[in-house]
């Protein structure tokens, strides 16, 4: 059966990825949902030297380490620029490759580049760290309901579990080229219902680009979370078309 790694966003953990895994775990999947260097359950590993290559190395050492190939690669929201340069350093290892509303860079961008300064949110996530701790970004960034998880027992389990996240990490930028390039599937997934210009960038950059397919789920940014068995769906269906 296929193998899945799925890698969180901003300010999560592996946690989130709960209900995708579970489905895909009962159709004999493996699944592999870490929680990255310096967040979640990792959270006491924090430090000023935690950034996006950390996270990068991460998901590396896992694929490796488990000795995973075939592998559908999930990133959702920065989780995808993470998965971007996981690809590109072990494009073999990858059939597959699904942004959940990700930022996915091109050559030199970091998050925050992705992001863009027009929304000032780069600013916020230095500005909040530096009242913080000076090297994490507090999870008071953002709540649930801007997430868009809005049944109220699951923001509230999303707020007990969300943590601050390096700020290095979305400074930093991941190399990107030709191996990225020559993952064989790649699929875009805009969230339509959360309104970061990014994602209409996202869209525009991979639309008129033949190595993408680009989707529209009228959904929250958490879509992991509010449309697991659509998410399950899109990574079974990446599966088989890249036949993985």
């Amino acid at each position: 059966m296929p193998n899945a790694v799925l890698v969180h966003g901003g300010f999560h953990g592996g946690w989130c990825w709960s209900r995708v895994s579970r489905p895909l775990l009962a159709d004999g999947w493996t699944v592999h949902a870490p929680s990255l260097t310096g967040v979640a359950d990792r959270l006491h590993l924090a430090g000023p030297d935690v950034g996006a290559m950390t996270h990068v190395n991460d998901i590396v050492s896992l694929i490796e380490c488990e000795e995973l190939d075939r592998v559908v690669l999930v990133g959702h929201s920065a989780g995808a620029h993470t998965a971007a340069g996981v690809a590109e350093a072990i494009p073999e290892r990858i059939a597959a490759f699904i942004a959940l509303d990700g930022l996915v860079p091109q050559a030199g961008e970091s998050v925050n580049d992705v992001l863009g300064e027009s929304q000032g949110v780069p600013d916020l996530f230095r500005q909040l760290a530096a009242e913080h701790d000076g090297v994490n970004i507090p999870p008071s960034a953002f709540t649930a309901e801007a997430f868009g998880v809005t049944d109220a027992q699951d923001a509230a389990w999303v707020e007990r579990r969300m943590t601050s996240h390096p700020l290095r990490a979305f400074e930093e930028p991941v190399p990107v080229g030709e191996g990225f390039a020559s993952i064989g599937h790649r699929l875009f997934i805009r969230c339509e219902r959360f309104e970061a210009a990014y994602g209409q960038v996202m869209v525009d950059r991979f639309s008129a680009d033949p190595g993408w397919e680009v989707a529209h789920w009228d959904t929250g940014h958490d879509a992991m979370i509010t449309d697991a068995g659509r998410t399950v769906e899109a990574i079974v269906g990446a599966a088989r078309a890249a036949g993985a």
